[in-house]
């Protein structure tokens, strides 16, 4: 056998070997996968809670738009539930975007805390050449 020969076989046999002072990362720890599906869940939520306030704003303003218009003369009942309707075409929107500000700063905390807390176990498990899992 050649020198040739044997570099090339020792050479593809190191390919399939793992090293024995590669580091490892640590394994997700369940709270940090909860976190994770928690902060896209909260997003999706958030989106969702965006979208409804969108569609609430409009509807309300083509229906106060609608109901009373600025030529028309408006009879008692018409005159007291005016200010109501007000009230509700601004106070419905802004709960759900408000509802969704909310659920938005959630998902974003739970990313956070999952990419912290898995940089943090992959940093000690490179420190202590150990995968992390406590």
């Amino acid at each position: 056998m050649s020198h040739n020969e044997n570099s090339v076989g020792k050479g593809v046999s190191s390919i399939f070997k793992r090293q024995t002072d590669a580091w490892v990362p640590a394994p997700p720890r369940p709270g940090l996968v909860f976190a994770q599906r928690l902060g896209w869940s909260a997003l999706a939520v958030a989106l969702g809670l965006a979208i409804a306030g969108y569609a609430s704003q409009t509807f309300w303003s083509a229906l106060f738009a609608g109901l009373y218009s600025h030529n028309q003369a408006l009879s008692a009942d018409a005159q007291a539930l005016k200010p109501l309707t007000n009230i509700t075409m601004y106070a419905i929107p802004t709960l759900f975007y408000a509802g969704g500000v909310g659920a938005f700063g959630v998902g974003v905390a739970g990313l956070l805390v999952h990419d912290v807390g898995q940089w943090v176990d992959n940093w000690r498990a490179q420190r202590r050449g150990l995968p992390s899992c406590d």
